[in-house]
């Protein structure tokens, strides 16, 4: 029913061996673009063909550079929308640091404290984890960067003029980005 084809196949692919001679011609054929086709002749398909590859290479690589700037926006949005949710926990912090000081100031029971005081290392050392760290400002030259001052202190000693005598509030950083300022006091020399 169904007629058989006879299909025979040569195979042109060299492979050379110990007694194999080197056939110049032949190898010259064969990197030169085919056989039957002279070496210097141009194909005008083969022309296009290779422009419509650079510019698909072009595209290639313009939507790769899209697609990293993508990436990094996106990236930077969720690191931007992750600060503003620890930005908003921060209160929580300051709460449980308020509850300690004043467990410490009534003399609270020793368990409770120390239970508060787990509670908020815990806390404090999720959010430290994932990029939270506190700005100490006490003692130290007093920079608008990372905190607010609140109060001058007049001193006569210029060895502390702008210098942080107190911290209200401790401050924030996120990433490397002030998440809030700390809240300070400050001696200036009159």
């Amino acid at each position: 029913m169904s007629e058989e084809v006879k299909v025979e196949v040569i195979d042109k692919r060299r492979i050379k061996s110990a007694d194999d001679t080197y056939d110049e011609a032949l190898d010259a054929q064969m990197t030169s673009g085919g056989y039957g086709k002279p070496v210097g002749a141009s194909d005008p398909n083969e022309a296009k063909l290779r422009e419509f590859m650079a510019v698909y290479m072009e595209k290639m690589a313009e939507m790769d550079r899209v697609r990293k700037r993508l990436e990094t926006e996106a990236e930077d949005r969720a690191k931007r929308k992750f600060g503003a949710l620890v930005a908003d926990l921060l209160p929580i912090l300051d709460d449980m640091d308020r509850a300690i000081a004043h467990a410490d100031s009534v003399g609270a029971g020793d368990s409770m404290v120390d239970g508060l005081r787990k509670m908020r290392d815990g806390f404090y050392s999720t959010l430290s984890a994932k990029g939270l760290t506190a700005i100490n400002c006490a003692n130290q030259p007093f920079d608008p960067e990372l905190a607010q001052a609140v109060a001058v202190t007049s001193v006569d000693d210029e060895s502390s003029d702008n210098l942080v005598l107190e911290q209200y509030a401790p401050g924030y950083l996120y990433e490397g980005q002030v998440l809030r300022h700390a809240i300070v006091r400050v001696a200036r020399k009159d």
